[in-house]
């Protein structure tokens, strides 16, 4: 299934690009299902900067949207994606 990924900020340049399509061999995945996809393509810095998978259970430290919505409105990281879906991923920054 071919899902559609853009990455925002310095997680484009992790990735050496920031819009692209990605096929993933499930026929039903998840959003942490891609995530670690991206790891896998990209390398485990961008996954380390999307997720915290080391976590139990691992939690998102990136805003992660599905079709245009924050998947924390939706089943969070256990989200269903579906061929077509547009997954944006934006990271957020914290200071002080």
């Amino acid at each position: 299934m071919e899902v559609e990924v853009e990455l925002i900020g310095f997680l484009s340049r992790l990735a050496g690009k920031r819009r692209f399509k990605l096929n993933l061999e499930a026929e039903q995945a998840t959003v942490l299902d891609l995530v670690k996809l991206l790891g896998e393509t990209f390398g485990r810095e961008l996954e380390r900067n999307i997720v915290e998978v080391d976590d139990s259970p691992p939690r998102k430290v990136s805003l992660i949207l599905v079709n245009d919505v924050e998947v924390s409105s939706l089943q969070g990281l256990e989200t269903v994606i579906s061929a077509g879906d547009r997954l944006t991923i934006i990271p957020v920054s914290h200071g002080g």
